[in-house]
């Protein structure tokens, strides 16, 4: 089995309970939630809604983790504690960024995992 950075397919398969099409539409699900989550990050920091980028956060920290994402789960929780309490605004463009990084090159994993699964 390949081994991934970023993904843990044990978690993949765990939440699918190993049922191919649930995993195919999770990891669909995911891609397009990246996409939106990221823009969402973006726009709650720009207009400074700190409450709601918290609650944002803890909603990534769940989907992240579906897929297994732990380094983006334990970032996200982070995010979502800091910014729902208003303290270290420094933080939260690196994690913000952290969480684009990292998702994108956990989407790469996801298509290569999903082209050979």
């Amino acid at each position: 089995m390949q081994n991934y950075s970023y993904i843990d397919i044990e978690q993949i398969n765990l939440v699918s309970d190993g049922n191919k099409e649930l995993v195919s539409d999770l990891i669909s699900m995911f891609k397009t939630q990246a996409i939106v989550f990221a823009s969402e990050l973006d726009k709650l920091y720009s207009i400074k809604d700190f409450v709601a980028l918290g609650k944002l956060a803890h909603k990534i920290k769940g989907s992240v983790s579906a897929i297994g994402i732990t380094s983006l789960a334990v970032s996200m929780k982070e995010l979502e504690t800091i910014a729902k309490e208003g303290t270290k605004q420094d933080k939260y463009p690196i994690l913000i960024s952290e969480f684009k990084t990292v998702s994108q090159k956990a989407i790469h994993e996801l298509d290569h995992f999903i082209k050979n699964y």
